[in-house]
């Protein structure tokens, strides 16, 4: 299943209040418009705290349960601190250009 924008934005927001994520966006092959039904969905989110990666994992696997998909959630200072050359270059070429604010 393929889902739309609209879909994620839906199910996504729920969740991201009841974790009192300050911004969600939405990145990769959906927010690119390009996902195919094996896509997972790439989320990058900021909080006001600092959230422990077992609280990512709980906030990742609820967002697979409602959306039915292998969810990515990944911190955006996380993205922005990238270290690596690689790193570097999918914050500044993939998330930063393709990225679409959710919730």
């Amino acid at each position: 299943m393929i889902l739309t924008i609209e879909e994620i934005t839906k199910k996504v927001a729920p969740i991201a209040k009841k974790y009192n994520l300050k911004e969600v966006y939405l990145f990769g092959s959906y927010a690119r418009g390009k996902a195919k039904e094996a896509s997972d969905v790439d989320l990058a989110f900021s909080s006001n705290q600092t959230l422990s990666y077992f609280k990512i994992f709980e906030i990742e696997a609820e967002l697979e349960e409602a959306l039915g998909k292998p969810v990515d959630l990944v911190p955006i200072v996380q993205l922005s601190e990238a270290k690596t050359p690689i790193g570097k270059y999918m914050y500044e070429k993939g998330f930063q250009k393709e990225k679409r604010l959710i919730a």
